[in-house]
């Protein structure tokens, strides 16, 4: 649910905010570029265990095929130009969100 709220809901003000902050930043940056990029209307389902749930066993079987590989697939990092959404709009920072920016590039360059 973390990582569907996220993208469903978290993605406007992480956007706005540069991702300041944000537990696996560039995993929802990508997902999210990618998601905006296809140019369509995405509708999310959950899929639960409750019932006949063929979809639920289908993702439940994918993520256990996953979760036993050896070396991971791992995604295309690059964002398409369009939507590469970089730095935070002023208009939403505040002292401590803009601190906390400052100490994660600095964390980063060391």
């Amino acid at each position: 649910m973390y990582t569907l709220n996220g993208i469903l809901e978290d993605c406007r003000k992480w956007e706005l905010t540069g991702y300041i902050g944000v537990p696996d930043r560039e995993v929802f940056r990508n997902t999210i570029a990618a998601l905006r990029s296809l140019g369509g209307v995405m509708w999310f389902q959950e899929a639960t265990g409750e019932g006949d749930n063929t979809r639920y066993a289908g993702a439940k079987e994918l993520a256990q095929q996953g979760a036993a590989k050896d070396v991971y697939n791992e995604p295309d990092p690059e964002i398409h130009p369009s939507f590469n959404l970089t730095g935070a709009q002023l208009a939403t920072m505040t002292q401590s969100l803009t601190y906390k920016g400052v100490c994660e590039l600095k964390n980063m360059k060391s």
